[in-house]
């Protein structure tokens, strides 16, 4: 894994973020946090804390802009950035299907080395952020060869493409270790 000293910025996944909404809702109403959502709840705010950049798709915006979930949304969004997909997301995100991983999972995890926000200077994530097990396990698990791919194909692009890295893919208390290690 690529534990640097200093994170320098993160990709929320959806069920990272629902479990981060859940506890919010259970925060208001006085009730125990289950295991997940504690975790997730405060590793996000921890992160806020730290004004370590944290980031979401596009499609995950949208979806916090639904009316139904947008006022609990409205906690989170201030601190949130859009990693929109840059050159090549869609190229490295088919590559992944072709790996076996889902395409809402391929997509995730394209951001994480190829989405952009221009604004903010942010260019891909060190740390992909779920508490998707399975998304986790399959990565881990396939690192070898997903690796290995992924440098054949950034290493015949242009710059900033070649640059780009795999994100480290943690659960909501690992990134609470490092963070606190």
């Amino acid at each position: 894994m690529n534990r640097r000293s200093r994170l320098t910025s993160v990709l929320l996944d959806k069920s990272v973020v629902r479990e981060t909404l859940r506890a919010l809702q259970r925060l208001e109403s006085g009730q125990p946090l289950p295991e997940r959502q504690f975790f997730s709840f405060a590793a996000i705010d921890l992160l806020f804390a730290r004004e370590i950049p944290a980031s979401i798709t596009e499609q995950l915006r949208h979806i916090l802009l639904q009316p139904h979930i947008a006022s609990a949304a409205q906690a989170l969004l201030p601190h949130l950035s859009v990693l929109t997909p840059g050159r090549y997301c869609r190229r490295w995100a088919r590559r992944l299907r072709e790996e076996g991983f889902s395409p809402e999972d391929a997509l995730i995890l394209s951001h994480a080395s190829f989405g952009a926000d221009p604004a903010l200077g942010i260019f891909g994530a060190e740390v992909l952020l779920t508490t998707d097990y399975a998304l986790k396990e399959r990565f881990e698990r396939q690192f070898p060869h997903i690796s290995g791919r992924f440098k054949r194909m950034t290493h015949q692009l242009s710059l900033p493409y070649r640059e780009a890295t795999l994100p480290d893919v943690l659960r909501p208390d690992e990134l609470l270790d490092l963070l606190h290690g």
